[in-house]
Order: C-alpha cells, then structure tokens, then sequence
C-alpha cells in the first residue's frame, strides 16, 4: 500500500495542474521555512514572499526558491503585489 501511494505521489510531482501542490511540500524540507512562490503566467516571471498579504500557491506558482538572491539570479522580478 505504501507503495502505491509513493508511485502516485512521484507521478503526480509531473502532472500539470497539480504538481506546484505536489512539490511545495519539498521545498519546505529543502528550504527549512516557506519557499518563495515563483510564477511565469504571462511571461511576468515574477514571485510572492511568504510575508506577502497576496502570497499562495496555485495551478500557475511553478518555481519554487529559498531566497530573493535565487529568484532573481533564475530570471524573477518580485511581484508589483507584494507587500
């Protein structure tokens, strides 16, 4: 059983709509706090802070990075929402 679910939830890392939900839970561990949200809707590549009032993770969040050093040096501009 516990196998089964370990193949789903690696299947699930590659799916589209509900892999950023299925890889936030990594990037906690590998963080050790709230990793910022990183998003390329819209050719905006911008990201969200977790002190962010507009900070969430949706079907669009689909980079996730430990500092804003990261973020920027990968191509990201903090979001015009953030707080």
């Amino acid at each position: 059983m516990v196998g089964v679910i370990g193949v789903f939830y690696i299947a699930s890392l590659f799916v589209p709509l509900i892999s950023p939900y299925m890889q936030f839970p990594l990037h906690i561990v590998r963080c050790g706090k709230l990793p910022i949200a990183g998003s390329n809707f819209s050719a905006a590549y911008s990201y969200y802070t977790p002190d962010s009032d507009y900070y969430k993770i949706t079907a669009f969040t689909n980079r996730y990075f430990c500092s804003e050093a990261e973020a920027q040096a990968a191509g990201y501009r903090k979001s015009v929402f953030n707080d």
